[in-house]
């Protein structure tokens, strides 16, 4: 073999290490590293875990939580507060009021924002002394005590709310040899009654906003129309018996053709009378609701067209021109030139009225002014209506007057019944209606179940607590553990 072979240096074949069999090697390092450390590891990992326990049983107290449900009805899921603020007697079915509270507003988060309001939540803090049992010194305090008191969840698909109130009460190793009987102390008795005692309360200071703000109008509106159909037919009936009464004394059966025209006159002017009172009447109620809904949104402060002395002199014209209508009416068709250009004069002073109550309401927000002056011009213009027929008839009952005394007894006793009887006839109608619109708006919410005093706590779990610490324990562990080895290593 030649020399140059035999001292030529070895070739070797071995290739370099790859980057997976350093991660091997680095994986079984790991494993050695903690395997020699172990004792470390778990006495860490059982001091976290000790701690924990002790922490969740000694520092920890147990809350108590309570839970109230009810259901929405199901033709309202959806619909915004608007579209239930729909009355008669305003024009176009209610459309304009329901885009000036936001139609597209579910009704759900209505209630939400209800019950999340400083009004609930204060009125909460003073019916249950929470500001002496959590010590809360100022207000601001008290209104975020009672926000991580109560919670709400809202199902869309169901219609189902679920209002929770949870409260401290007593940590449940502090009961280990306490003089209290059974599992609860002092503070566990108290937190789990009050608990339901504020959740219940809560539904019901709703179930008071709702009926104090009108929101469901429907019912606001049914009602007063059963008093006034009430207070019509108790009316009529006393006309009816005083009519019965003279008739039989004086003997006189029926006035003359110029009295009865005169009383029918009378009775048809108090018929309309009656119409544009309930008109003003409903117009005024929605005006009022929205109008306190507004002033806490408005922008600026809210001036009201009333105060206007620009609104006040249109609508004195607009009284003047219903007058003189009403005086036409009496003697002309509706066909008649002069009826008809008194029509045309009463529609401008509208425009004009339309233009000054739009300029006043411009200054709260023009987004709300176009929807609010529609309501605002119709009820001045039906308030305008009533007092000038109200003139009116003032003016034809004191021609009654000059009639002989017994004629002129027996006219106004007859006008009387006879207004009373289409009076009672329009409101009874007018009920009707009312009745079926409140149909058709069911109350705020149904109650499912309500809030009772819980028996088991829902919170802290101990367990759960311990088996966190004990996971976070072994981490932090081991992290110490190959943290130490590496500073270790780059020393030596």
């Amino acid at each position: 073999m030649p020399s140059s072979e035999l001292n030529s240096p070895a070739v070797t074949t071995e290739s370099p290490p790859t980057q997976w069999e350093d991660d091997e090697i680095n994986l079984l390092d790991y494993w050695i590293i903690l395997r020699r450390n172990w004792r470390v590891i778990a006495l860490i990992t059982f001091f976290a875990a000790f701690v924990s326990g002790i922490w969740s049983l000694f520092f920890i107290p147990r809350k108590w939580e309570a839970t109230t449900r009810i259901l929405l009805p199901q033709q309202l899921q959806g619909a915004g507060v608007g579209q239930l603020l729909a009355l008669p007697g305003a024009g176009g079915g209610g459309g304009g009021l329901a885009a000036l509270v936001g139609g597209g507003a579910n009704l759900g988060d209505t209630y939400k924002a209800i019950l999340e309001s400083d009004f609930i939540r204060l009125s909460l803090v003073h019916e249950f002394n929470l500001d002496r049992l959590l010590h809360l010194e100022n207000r601001e305090a008290q209104i975020k005590s009672v926000g991580s008191i109560l919670s709400m969840k809202i199902d869309p698909k169901s219609g189902m709310i679920s209002i929770s109130g949870s409260l401290a009460g007593t940590p449940q190793g502090k009961l280990m040899g306490s003089r209290h009987a059974g599992p609860w102390g002092r503070d566990d008795i108290r937190a789990r009654t009050m608990s339901a005692q504020i959740v219940n309360r809560s539904l019901e200071l709703l179930q008071q906003y709702l009926t104090d703000s009108n929101i469901f109008q429907s019912q606001k509106y049914r009602k007063y129309m059963e008093e006034q159909a009430d207070q019509a037919r108790l009316a009529l009936r006393l006309a009816q018996g005083k009519l019965e009464a003279f008739q039989r004394t004086s003997k006189i059966v029926s006035p003359s053709d110029e009295v009865k025209a005169l009383i029918d006159t009378v009775t048809s002017l108090s018929e309309k009378k009656t119409a544009a009172e309930i008109s003003s009447k409903a117009l005024s109620n929605q005006i009022d609701t929205v109008t306190t809904q507004l002033k806490t949104q408005a922008k600026n402060v809210m001036s009201l067209p009333a105060n206007s002395p620009v609104v006040q002199q249109w609508r004195q014209k607009l009284i003047e021109q219903e007058t003189e209508l009403a005086i036409l009416q009496k003697e002309l068709t509706e066909s008649h030139p002069d009826v008809r250009k008194q029509k045309l004069a009463i529609e401008e002073t509208e425009k004009q009225l339309t233009k000054e109550v739009n300029r006043v309401l411009k200054s709260a927000d023009e987004k709300l002014s176009p929807q609010l002056t529609d309501l605002v011009v119709q009820q001045i213009s039906a308030e305008s209506q009533d007092r000038a027929l109200s003139s009116v008839i003032s003016n034809l009952q004191s021609e009654l007057s000059s009639l002989p005394p017994k004629m002129m007894t027996y006219s106004q006793l007859k006008g009387d019944t006879e207004v009373a009887e289409r009076r009672y006839r329009m409101l009874a109608e007018e009920l009707e209606k009312a009745k079926m619109s409140a149909a058709k708006e069911p109350t705020g919410f149904v109650l499912l179940d309500s809030a009772v005093a819980p028996e088991k706590k829902s919170s802290p779990s101990s367990a759960r607590n311990v088996m966190l610490a004990i996971l976070v324990g072994l981490m932090v562990s081991v992290m110490l553990v190959l943290a130490k080895t590496s500073i270790e290593r780059d020393r030596g």
